[in-house]
């Protein structure tokens, strides 16, 4: 008589269930990697866009002003040199002028390998001597020794320079451009029962209009942005193959309002909390602000506070 043998192998039932785990398991595991790979190209974002902004910290404190962009359009070696001159909205958007400020190619592109978008205030970037009233008399004011004559020169044109609220960049919640939806503007107006600034500032949280300030008012004013057009990449610049010059930008394929509006020729933009939803709400973009207060303060050294 034959011993019926005892050992039986897996059912189907078994199989399946162990294919269902092993499947969990992987899935699982290649969700956590896109999940850190996606944190490290964040990181490497935000890590760029403070190398940059040292930089052209740096710049403006050695010019007296900020670069104008690149001109993206530009091929072999004038490639990511500085245009001489930014007059308009269509020159003061463009490439991170990264020869000028010593730094790579590399450097100037986000975690995506899509170059930031670098939008300068025409203030910022003005080469005029026309400086805030507050550094042009003696009254009340440290950063003059006499009239006209600033106790340093390059930092009150700088901190100071005289701003036409309507050309200077604006920052909104959303696409709706209200003043109620702004985060940021040109602000020169001191607050209610105010006459002078608080330790040498010219700044304060009020909106204002004025284009010569009185010397009793505040300034404070966007010096740049830098633009990541985040996972999605569009709005950026782009680098066709074989050449040394960002010819277009890339497409659009989720139509969101939001991203458009970074990506146009304005100086009106949007920053908000990321949404990554495959419809036109989809928001991805990482800007940093950068105020002249900021600017001149990067290193930790005495702000607009002080001359």
């Amino acid at each position: 008589m034959n011993e019926t043998n005892s050992q039986k192998g897996f059912t189907l039932v078994e199989m399946a269930i162990v294919i269902l785990i092993m499947g969990l398991v992987v899935g699982s595991y290649f969700s956590f990697l896109s999940v850190q790979q996606e944190e490290k190209k964040y990181q490497i974002t935000i890590q760029r866009q403070k190398k940059i902004a040292g930089a052209l910290s740096t710049y403006a404190q050695t010019y007296g002003r900020l670069p104008c962009p690149a001109d993206q359009n530009v091929n072999e070696s004038a490639f990511g040199t500085m245009r001489t001159s930014c007059p308009d909205n269509a020159t003061r958007k463009g490439v991170v002028p990264y020869m000028d400020l010593g730094l790579s190619l590399e450097d100037i592109s986000d975690g995506y390998n899509n170059p930031f978008t670098y939008v300068v205030s025409p203030a910022a970037s003005s080469v005029s001597t026309d400086t805030h009233a507050r550094c042009r008399i003696t009254t009340g004011s440290k950063w003059v020794i006499s009239p006209n004559t600033p106790v340093n020169a390059r930092k009150a044109i700088f901190c100071g320079q005289q701003v036409a609220e309507s050309t200077e960049i604006r920052v909104y919640r959303s696409t709706t451009t209200a003043d109620s939806n702004l985060i940021f503007n040109t602000q020169t107006h001191p607050p209610a029962g105010k006459t002078t600034p608080p330790n040498g500032r010219f700044n304060t949280p009020q909106t204002g209009v004025a284009t010569d300030p009185a010397p009793n008012d505040f300034l404070q004013y966007i010096a740049y942005l830098l633009i990541s057009h985040g996972e999605n990449g569009e709005g950026s610049y782009t680098l066709p193959s074989g050449t040394n010059k960002f010819a277009n930008t890339k497409a659009f394929t989720t139509n969101s309002p939001a991203e458009m509006q970074n990506a146009d020729t304005g100086m009106n933009f949007v920053y908000m909390p990321r949404r990554m939803v495959a419809d036109t709400t989809h928001f991805d973009d990482l800007m940093m602000i950068r105020t002249q207060d900021n600017v001149v303060s990067e290193f930790g050294n005495d702000s607009c506070a002080v001359p």
